[in-house]
């Protein structure tokens, strides 16, 4: 069975390691050998990782290990205590089982709870269950006469729905995962450990039989796993967000490929300019933005700015709004009978603020709207995008959008920028000579995809920016681009230094085989004086 799926799915490294320990504890029974089911997984997983060493990064590998101990460890402990309820218990042994096992890698990749994947878990098994027989009655009954199978092909569609559903309606839940935050997994991990150990003590009238010694652990045992699990609990439930230190604010450049997603971190609330792209493969508001703003525990954003109504800026936004609670939506006001770009997220109950040059959205550190003026904005022209100046003084940084040079010799900003977000991706129709000569900005930065179709940036534009001599990074070579502004300085944060654990992005892409950006930093640790 699992070697046909795997000529169906192709050798990913999870069902490799299916296969692999089905094989192993097959040859155990032929050999007439009895063979301890942790056992044949851990074999087959020493093979694996031998064979191949690198699955060993692979976030799917992990999983599937983790869930099948739990599954053949923890599971038939869990059946054996539920007593005159097993029978009642046994859809609910394996999830509870596989969930424990996995919570721990979960929190450490994810740095969110997910509550509610126990609840969704239980009611996809059973539907995924009849989905794979109907599968098999479809191919069988298509195998002896071709188009009999019709009917099980249309149960199949209607159980996929069912499943996709399931999905769907858990994730809408408010608050479904719980941003943890970027605290080490260590904690984690010790409270589920400490809470494995307390449930597997044996029956209190095991412990009246036991001596004094082993009661007494056992029993310290069983408070330690309830005080380190109720602990682990309240840290989730009471995680804060990231802050930078006093006097000074952060920009990030989030790396959503060839789109804008900015997150901004002031001392009592975090900001984001547009959310990214979403395309029919990939929505960077799901698969980046979120675990991003999960791992700096940010679970309610004060604002979020939509630039204008471009697929890279805005794709990812009923992504952030499902996944993190927004405050205030802000736009730009658009011309007077036309839908702006926040329109189709006032159904979702987000209060929606549309603004023009001028307008002061925050005092310390200030935050005004340079662009467009009002009642000028058409939803998907990058001309009337919205432009955001954040900051004071020097320490200021000039959020440019989709804006192309014209526009941007209309901009009423003072000379002498920190940060410059570079216009349009670096794109040869924004970053003018007369607007960067004006502005001079210390660093440029451009979010940009690599390889994108478009050729951004534009070499033209980059020797603009060179010839100003600002400093120029890049998200498609340098990942994401962490900056904190102080009132003389702007310096480029190390990732590897601030962030604790591991890039699960990176990382992902180590496994499949794809090339890993260089996390270092052309100006990481160092700063931009003026």
């Amino acid at each position: 069975m699992a070697l046909f799926y795997m000529g169906i799915a192709g050798p990913l490294p999870s069902l490799m390691r299916a296969v692999a320990t089905e094989l192993v504890i097959a040859g155990a029974q032929l050999a007439g050998r009895a063979l301890d089911p942790v056992h044949g997984l851990a074999m087959s997983v020493v093979v694996l990782l031998t064979l191949a060493p690198g699955w060993a990064h692979d976030l799917g590998f992990q999983l599937s290990c983790l869930a099948t101990l739990g599954l053949v460890s923890i599971g038939p402990w869990l059946t054996e205590r539920c007593g005159r309820w097993r029978a009642l218990a046994a859809p609910f042994v394996p999830t509870v089982a596989a969930q424990i096992a996995a919570l721990p890698l979960l929190l450490d990749r994810f740095h969110a709870l997910p509550w509610l994947s126990l609840v969704a878990n239980l009611l996809a098994v059973p539907v995924c269950g009849l989905l794979l027989a109907a599968a098999w009655l479809a191919v069988a009954c298509d195998a002896l006469w071709p188009g009999i199978g019709a009917p099980c092909f249309g149960a199949c569609d209607v159980l996929a729905g069912a499943l996709r559903a399931i999905a769907d309606l858990t994730a809408r839940v408010p608050g479904a995962l719980l941003a943890t935050g970027s605290e080490p997994a260590l904690p984690w991990i010790a409270a589920v450990g400490a809470a494995l150990l307390a449930l597997a003590l044996p029956r209190p009238r095991a412990l009246d039989r036991a001596p004094y010694p082993a009661t007494f652990a056992r029993v310290a045992a069983a408070w330690a796993g309830a005080v380190a699990t109720a602990l682990a609990l309240l840290l989730a439930a009471t995680a804060r967000p990231l802050a930078p230190p006093a006097g000074r604010w952060w920009m990030i450049a989030i790396d959503v490929g060839q789109g804008d997603a900015i997150a901004l971190a002031f001392g009592d609330a975090w900001w984001l300019v547009d959310a990214g792209v979403r395309t029919p493969r990939t929505d960077m508001g799901e698969a980046v933005v979120l675990p991003f703003l999960r791992w700096a525990g940010v679970r309610s954003l004060e604002r979020l700015a939509l630039t204008h109504d471009d697929g890279d800026h805005t794709g990812g936004a009923p992504a952030v709004i499902r996944g993190a609670r927004v405050r205030e939506l802000i736009v730009p006001t658009p011309v007077p009978g036309v839908a702006g770009p926040g329109a189709r997220f006032a159904a979702a109950g987000v209060p929606l603020r549309p603004v023009a040059r001028g307008d002061t959205l925050r005092l310390a550190p200030r935050v005004i709207v340079r662009w467009p003026p009002a009642g000028t904005a058409l939803p998907t022209d990058n001309s009337a995008a919205l432009v955001l100046e954040v900051g004071e003084g020097r320490a200021r940084a000039l959020l440019t959008a989709d804006l192309d040079s014209l526009r941007e010799d209309s901009l009423d900003v003072a000379p002498g920028l920190a940060v410059l977000k570079v216009g349009h991706h670096g794109s040869g129709s924004s970053s003018g000579v007369g607007f960067l000569a004006r502005v001079r900005p210390a660093l440029a930065v451009i979010s940009v995809g690599a390889h994108n179709a478009f050729g951004h940036p534009d070499p033209r534009a980059l020797v603009r920016l060179s010839d100003t001599r600002a400093r120029v990074v890049r998200t498609d070579r340098c990942g994401a681009v962490w900056l904190e502004i102080a009132d003389d300085s702007v310096r480029m944060v190390d990732w590897s230094r601030e962030r604790p654990g591991d890039d699960a992005r990176a990382a992902d892409r180590a496994s499949r085989g794809a090339p890993v950006r260089d996390r270092g930093r052309p100006l990481a640790g160092s700063a931009a004086r003026w």
